[in-house]
């Protein structure tokens, strides 16, 4: 007979994969094999069950602007709001565009991200909305929708809720940015971006090695703006705001973004 304690759990507090996207807590209950397997044979302990039968949504090309206008509407965002929440690299960002809008590459993955950021730019624009900014809004939200409820989500999908989220903050009704915000901070909690990077260990164990210092650095400040858009429109709409066991470390201080303060 096997004994088992909870002692035994907490040394596995949670399991996370950090290239699937997956994260479970070490109490639930499609942990519980691979955690008992553990004890006794770690190099053969299951797989944690990803349950993922769909690849990820993807944008509707035609919803994206031409290399130009992405290029205009991308240096009003920058300009604008990546001073306030600079959670994107712009150099990154510049080069999907160009690959995106050229139809140079085939993973249309990081075409949601560019969508929203292109939204937000023509809204800043001025005057009345640009006839795409609808059509680049309605892309995003599509695709949050179905990669990140239904299936597991990735780090994509954060950047476009937290780009969604801003941009009903922006244009709608209170109650619709502040659950846009706590559905971001659902999938935040889902990914597993509240926990530090050190602080689970990974299945397979060899994922941890597929993350860098730099992607650690720049998951933490994904996840501190998004759970910090939360916890400014629960605040400012006197609504309840979602608490989560963040272990996350604070971002470093970036001289490019002198509002994004975590301290």
């Amino acid at each position: 007979m096997v004994s088992w304690s909870w002692k035994k759990v907490n040394k596995y507090s949670n399991l996370r994969d950090p290239v699937r996207s997956n994260f479970r807590t070490a109490y639930s209950a499609v942990a519980f094999p691979r955690l008992l397997a553990t004890e006794f044979s770690p190099e053969n302990a299951p797989r944690l069950p990803l349950f993922r039968m769909e690849p990820e949504a993807v944008a509707d090309v035609a919803a994206l602007p031409t290399l130009d206008e992405a290029r205009g509407l991308s240096d009003i965002y920058f300009t604008i709001v990546h001073h306030e929440i600079g959670f994107l690299d712009r150099t990154v960002y510049e080069k999907k565009v160009t690959e995106s809008c050229n139809g140079t590459v085939e993973d249309r993955a990081y075409d949601c991200v560019i969508c929203g950021v292109t939204a937000l730019g023509s809204f800043f624009a001025g005057g009345s909305a640009q006839p795409n900014e609808w059509r680049l809004l309605k892309t995003v939200k599509e695709v949050v929708q179905s990669s990140s409820v239904i299936y597991y989500p990735t780090i994509n999908n954060i950047a476009a809720w937290i780009l969604h989220t801003v941009y009903l903050r922006l244009t709608t009704r209170p109650n619709g940015a502040w659950l846009s915000s706590c559905a971001l901070t659902h999938i935040l909690e889902s990914i597993g971006l509240y926990k530090d990077q050190g602080s689970a260990p990974f299945s397979p164990p060899s994922s941890a090695a597929m993350i860098d210092n730099a992607e650690i650095e720049y998951r933490r400040r994904w996840f501190w703006v998004g759970w910090s858009l939360n916890a400014a429109v629960s605040c400012e709409y006197g609504r309840i705001k979602i608490h989560l066991d963040v272990t996350c470390r604070k971002p470093r201080a970036d001289s490019n973004t002198p509002r994004l303060s975590l301290r």
